[in-house]
């Protein structure tokens, strides 16, 4: 084996046992977010949506959902892990949530929150 071969070798050994980089805030994207304000007595909205995960690990993701009434202030949050299941790698996952808008909601803005691996010990 060349001296070449034998140093190309070592360097893929060494790529290849790196441990992989965590997921973090911007591996995942609000695909989709739809509001669906509730009746007006009960504050009571849905949101329907999807997010995608573009990390090259699965994880977990928490997202956030500020609703805001005419004047800019804040009426209601929902934070929300839409599943206590890591999303696979490079995919969509589908979600619906209900929650307390808040009173004189007018408009929602979405966000990824937090980010985490979930092991078989948190499902327990």
């Amino acid at each position: 084996m060349t001296l070449r071969a034998l140093a190309s070798l070592a360097i893929f050994i060494i790529v290849c046992s790196m441990p992989a980089r965590a997921c973090s805030l911007s591996d995942f994207v609000i695909k989709q977010a739809d509001w669906l304000p509730g009746s007006p007595l009960s504050n009571l909205s849905k949101v329907v949506g999807e997010v995608t995960n573009n990390c090259d690990q699965a994880a977990g993701v928490e997202l956030k959902f500020v609703f805001r009434n005419d004047a800019g202030k804040v009426t209601g949050i929902i934070q929300y892990w839409p599943t206590r299941q890591n999303i696979p790698a490079h995919s969509d996952y589908p979600f619906v949530l209900a929650g307390l808008s808040g009173e004189g909601a007018k408009t929602m803005q979405s966000s990824v929150s937090d980010v985490r691996k979930w092991e078989p010990s948190d499902l327990e």
